[in-house]
């Protein structure tokens, strides 16, 4: 005969109680995982308008013309509204007016981002960014380009977001940036 002290296993309480400790070790996990998963959307977004913005500076330099960075829903016009989270686009502007036309080529397409992240450029970047045969960031009209991005996951409480700086000589750098709310 066999004792039940020999027979190896868990018992439904046992069970039970593992269920519940892994319950609720999950439910206290997944504010956190959702925040960490909400910033490397964030990051991740940041470093690719980075690049676009440093790949259409180099390529005006290249090709020794106007290479412009424009907010774009379609992937084949710029859009005159909404903000840069709708994707963007690169093309070269061979008649200087910030937008796409016939025989310019589109350099790269960005697609949209996440419906929860928020991306936004201040004064003169609300639209596009256009890059001279210099590096520079200039407008169609003259004047210097240089302003801030703002990215972060929308949220009405204070949040960390990243924001992309273009300075006076079109350089370009990312820094993180602790934001009131995102909305």
């Amino acid at each position: 005969m066999r004792s039940y002290k020999s027979c190896a296993g868990a018992t439904l309480i046992e069970s039970m109680v593992v269920i519940l400790l892994a319950g609720l070790l999950a439910s206290l996990a997944a504010p956190w995982l959702s925040g960490f998963v909400n910033s490397m959307r964030v990051r991740s977004t940041a470093q690719t308008l980075h690049a676009s913005l440093q790949l259409a500076r180099s390529e005006s330099a290249k090709r020794n013309t106007r290479v412009v960075v424009c907010k774009s829903s379609d992937g084949a016009q710029c859009a005159s509204g909404g903000a840069w989270e709708q994707g963007w686009l690169i093309f070269v502007d061979a008649n200087n007016n910030a937008s796409v036309d016939p025989g310019e080529p589109v350099l790269r397409v960005e697609k949209g981002v996440a419906s929860s992240l928020r991306a936004s450029g201040n004064g003169l970047l609300a639209s596009y960014v256009s890059y001279t045969p210099w590096g520079v960031t200039q407008t169609i009209g003259g004047a210097y380009q240089i302003g801030t991005f703002t990215l972060c996951s929308q949220s009405n409480s204070s949040t960390e977001g990243r924001q992309i700086v273009i300075g006076s000589s079109g350089r370009v750098r990312t820094q993180k940036a602790s934001l009131s709310s995102c909305a």
